[in-house]
């Protein structure tokens, strides 16, 4: 109820019939005006795959299909009156704008990797970091040789197995990688991340050994082991949720965990609602590491950013004082 629908855009439509049938409906039985609409066509579809669409960093013949997209706008859609509309918004509150101001002194510098392999991240996600009082180094588990000098370390999701053989073949980045973690090293993991964390990603015959920190193996599937909203509340101590907190969030992935020694694991999370990473639990626990199935939306779980600086801070100074 608090959304105020201003217009609506068709999307797909067939030939002019179907178009008549839509607005008419539409306009009469709704009150509201079409915007546009935007026919049926393939030429500027966006390539998918098993997970969704193909991120913008692996398809370098997307930009022709985004200006396919800019031109069907341009000519289908009523640009000027969406903007009149969009003009008639009531300005933002201070209360809606407000952020949190970031933190005096040198800033913790928190590593991401972000790469062909590595794409999922939300915006917000990062942002909250940097808002928090993070520097965000990007790194790159395809082809850099070392890992930077960072505090801390976010691992989104993506398609590791796209590119196992590439991440498996860089072996002085993973070995040096396992050595900070295993040092101490604070570490969010989400879904691909996780994955990356482990002993090895089995596809087919071959086993790609990855970083090797976690005691698993992932095993790809034909079809997803966990896809929707999840919940999640916190049972066990961690870096980065307070205990008995709940953590919402959503997961999709077509691989699952095998040689899992459970008896040897701790995991963070119970889970309420969705599979994680046996239907019970997610959220593997290796010293500062907390790695999962679980993706968060930093919006939805506001002591994420605030608790990940500080065990950066933790991590910085402990190393300082050596």
């Amino acid at each position: 109820p608090q959304v105020n629908v201003a217009g609506v855009i068709l999307n797909n439509v067939a030939r002019p019939r179907h178009q008549d049938i839509l607005m008419g409906a539409i306009e009469k039985y709704c009150d509201l005006p079409v915007l546009g609409v935007v026919p049926k066509n393939s030429s500027f579809a966006i390539p998918n795959r098993h997970l969704g669409l193909i991120p913008a960093e692996e398809d370098r013949g997307l930009q022709q299909a985004i200006n396919k997209i800019v031109q069907i706008a341009s000519d289908t859609l009523d640009l000027k009156k969406i903007m009149e509309i969009a003009q008639k918004a009531p300005p933002m509150t201070e209360k809606d704008a407000k952020r949190e101001e970031k933190s005096v002194g040198n800033p913790v510098k928190i590593g991401i990797i972000k790469d062909r392999s590595f794409t999922f991240y939300y915006p917000e996600n990062l942002e909250s970091l940097e808002q928090a009082g993070a520097e965000l180094v990007l790194i790159n588990a395809l082809e850099d040789k070392i890992v930077p000098d960072i505090d801390a370390l976010f691992i989104g999701g993506g398609f590791p197995e796209i590119f196992v053989r590439e991440l498996s073949e860089n072996v002085v980045f993973r070995n040096q990688l396992a050595r900070r973690i295993k040092a101490g090293l604070p570490v969010y993991a989400e879904c691909g991340g996780l994955m990356y964390l482990g002993q090895s990603i089995i596809q087919g015959n071959e086993h790609y050994p990855m970083v090797g920190v976690l005691p698993f193996d992932v095993l790809l599937k034909n079809k997803p082991q966990g896809h929707g909203y999840t919940v999640m509340e916190v049972e066990k101590k961690n870096p980065f949720f307070a205990i008995h907190s709940i953590v919402k969030g959503h997961e999709f992935h077509n691989s699952c965990l095998v040689n899992l020694e459970k008896k040897d694991i701790d995991f963070a999370y119970k889970v309420c609602r969705g599979h994680g990473i046996d239907g019970k639990r997610d959220g593997i626990i290796y010293k500062n590491v907390l790695a999962c199935y679980n993706h968060i939306h930093a919006l939805g779980a506001k002591e994420w950013a605030k608790n990940f600086i500080e065990a950066a801070r933790t991590c910085r100074k402990e190393r300082d004082d050596i």
